[in-house]
C-alpha cells in the first residue's frame, strides 16, 4: 500500500511539474512573509527576461516598478488573506527595465513547509494597449463630435434622443443633458416632429441612410437644414437607432435665392436694354415717313375739299389720315419705352397727385367703357424719391390696362388704394374685369405679350410698369382671381427722413 501511495505521489508530482513547466501563463511562487520568489516557471522567465536561477534570487519588489509598489503590495496582501484572488493590470518590470502588464490570479499554498502565494501571470499588455488606443480614439471622436459645427444627435425608433452634441443642444437653447431622454414631440411642433420621426423610422427599418433638406423650427424660428441620417447597429448587426447630422443652411439658402432673383433682374434688365435699342431704331425709322405721309395727306385733303370731291372719297381719305395718326401714336409708345429714365435727378414725388392727374387724363376713355375710376386713401401717403415722368408712365399703363380689359363689359370699376408699412409705400390697382387666364399669368410682364388685337395694344404697358418699378427699387406682384378681377400691387421705398 505504501508503494502505491508513493507511486501516486510521484505521478502527481510529475504531472504538476509538466503543467508548471509547459503552461503558457507565467507562474510565480513567492514567500508570503519575505516576499522572496521561491519558484518560477519557464513562461515567466520568457516574460521577464530572467533565468530560473536569477529569478529565484529576486523579491516581489524587484519585479515591479518602484512607483507601483504600494499598490502591488496592497494587492499581494489581499491575495494572501484571500480577500481577493485577481489583481488586474499589474505592471511587471523585465530584466532590461521595460514593463509589461499582467492580470495576476493568486492563491495561498504551502511550499516546502512555508506559507506562500502562487500567482499566475497572464500578459495583458497587448489588450491594455488596444484598450488604451480605443479610449484615445473614443476621446478623440467624442471631442470631434461634441465640438463639431454641425448638429449631431442619436434618436431611437420612438423619437427619443439618446445623445446630442453641444451644437445641437445650443440650437435648442440648452445643454446636452437637458434633452437626452426627451422625444421629438417634446422639442418640436407636432407636424415637424411627425415628419422627422418618420425619417428616423425609415432609416431604422430599412437599414439605409438618407439625405433630406427640411424646414424645421428652433425656438419659434423656422430654419432650413440639410440633414443626413445613417443607421446605427449594435454588436449583433441590428439597427437600433439613427444618427442624425444636420447642417444649418438657412442663410445659404436665402443667399442663393437672392442670387437667383438678382440674376433674373439682370437678365430682365439686359432684355429691356436690348429691346429699348430695337424700339428706338424702329421708332426712328418710322417717324419720318409717317410724318411726311400725314402732312402730304392733310394738304391733299385741304385742296380736295375745295374741288367738291364726293363725300365717300373724303371720308376714306380722312380714315387714312386717322390710321396714320394711330400708327404715329404706336411709334411714340415705342419711343417712350426706349427712352431711358429722365436725366434729371430723382425728386420728391407725391403719388396722390400723379395718380389723380392720370385719372383725369383717362377719365373720358373710362366713361366710354362705362368704367368707374376710384381713388381711396392716397392723400396721406409719404413722398417717394423717384422720377415723376416714370411714375406717370407706370400709372398710365396700369389704368389704361384696366380700361382696355373693361372695353367689352359694362359697369366695371378700377379702385386705386394706398397705404404704408415700415419704410415702404404700397399701391393697389384693383379691377373687376374678369382677371387673367392662368396660362397667361407668367407672361404679363414680358415685352410685346398681349391678348388684345394689334389695333388695341402693343404689349408694352405692363413691361413698362415692371421696368419703372424695378428702377425705383420697388417690387410689383399680381393677385389674380380668374373670372373676377386682378390687382397689381406696387411696393416702393418711401422717402423717410
Amino acid at each position: 500500500m505504501a508503494e502505491h501511495g508513493s507511486q501516486r505521489a510521484t505521478d502527481s508530482g510529475t504531472q504538476f511539474r509538466t503543467i508548471f513547466e509547459n503552461v503558457l501563463d507565467g507562474i510565480v511562487v513567492a514567500d508570503a512573509k519575505t516576499k522572496r520568489l521561491r519558484m518560477v516557471n519557464p513562461a515567466f522567465c520568457r516574460m521577464s527576461g530572467y533565468t530560473l536561477r536569477e529569478a529565484t534570487e529576486l523579491t516581489v519588489a524587484d519585479i515591479h516598478p518602484p512607483d507601483s509598489l504600494p499598490r502591488v503590495l496592497e494587492q499581494f496582501g489581499r491575495q494572501v488573506t484571500q480577500e481577493q484572488s485577481l489583481a488586474r493590470d499589474i505592471p511587471v518590470r523585465r530584466k532590461d527595465g521595460t514593463v509589461f502588464y499582467a492580470d495576476v490570479n493568486a492563491f495561498p499554498i504551502t511550499f516546502s513547509g512555508a506559507a506562500c502565494l502562487m500567482g499566475l501571470f497572464r500578459d495583458v499588455t497587448e489588450r491594455r494597449q488596444t484598450e488604451e488606443r480605443l479610449r484615445e480614439s473614443e476621446e478623440k471622436y467624442r471631442t470631434l463630435v461634441e465640438n463639431a459645427g454641425e448638429t449631431i444627435a442619436m434618436v431611437d425608433e420612438d423619437g427619443v434622443f439618446l445623445f446630442l452634441n453641444v451644437t445641437a443642444a445650443a440650437c435648442l437653447g440648452g445643454k446636452p443633458n437637458d434633452y437626452v431622454g426627451k422625444t421629438m414631440w417634446d422639442l418640436f411642433p407636432q407636424p415637424i416632429a411627425d415628419r422627422q420621426v418618420g425619417s428616423v423610422r425609415r432609416v431604422i427599418q430599412t437599414g439605409h441612410g438618407m439625405k433630406v433638406v427640411v424646414l424645421t423650427q428652433l425656438r419659434g424660428q423656422a430654419r432650413w437644414y440639410d440633414m443626413t441620417l445613417e443607421p446605427i447597429r449594435d454588436a449583433a448587426g441590428e439597427v437600433t437607432a439613427a444618427l442624425v447630422v444636420g447642417r444649418d443652411i438657412h442663410e445659404l439658402r436665402q443667399a442663393r435665392q437672392e442670387l437667383e432673383e438678382h440674376r433674373d433682374r439682370m437678365a430682365r434688365a439686359e432684355q429691356l436694354a436690348s429691346l429699348g435699342t430695337l424700339s428706338a431704331t424702329i421708332a426712328h425709322e418710322l417717324t419720318q415717313p409717317l410724318t411726311v405721309s400725314r402732312l402730304s395727306l392733310q394738304e391733299a385733303l385741304a385742296e380736295l375739299r375745295e374741288s367738291g370731291l364726293s363725300k365717300a372719297v373724303m371720308e376714306a381719305l380722312e380714315e387714312s389720315l386717322d390710321g396714320i395718326a394711330d400708327a404715329a401714336a404706336r411709334v411714340a409708345q415705342f419711343r417712350n419705352f426706349a427712352r431711358k429714365s429722365s436725366h434729371e435727378l430723382p425728386s420728391n414725388v407725391r403719388l396722390h397727385e400723379v395718380i389723380t392727374r392720370t385719372m383725369r387724363l383717362l377719365k373720358g376713355r373710362a366713361r366710354e367703357c362705362d368704367m368707374a375710376l376710384i381713388v381711396r386713401g392716397l392723400e396721406d401717403l409719404p413722398e417717394i424719391l423717384a422720377h415723376e415722368k416714370n411714375m406717370e408712365q407706370m400709372c398710365f399703363a396700369l389704368v389704361e390696362n384696366a380700361i382696355q380689359a373693361a372695353s367689352h363689359h359694362r359697369g366695371r370699376r378700377l379702385t386705386v388704394t394706398g397705404g404704408t408699412s415700415g419704410s415702404h409705400v404700397h399701391l393697389r390697382f384693383e379691377d373687376d374685369c374678369g382677371g387673367i387666364r392662368r396660362e397667361h399669368l407668367d407672361k404679363v410682364f414680358q415685352p410685346f405679350f398681349t391678348t388684345k388685337s394689334p389695333r388695341e395694344g402693343t404689349g408694352l404697358g405692363l413691361c413698362i410698369v415692371d421696368r419703372v418699378v424695378t428702377q425705383a427699387r420697388g417690387k410689383v406682384r399680381v393677385e389674380n382671381h380668374p373670372g373676377k378681377g386682378v390687382a397689381f400691387c406696387i411696393t416702393l421705398p418711401a422717402n423717410v427722413h
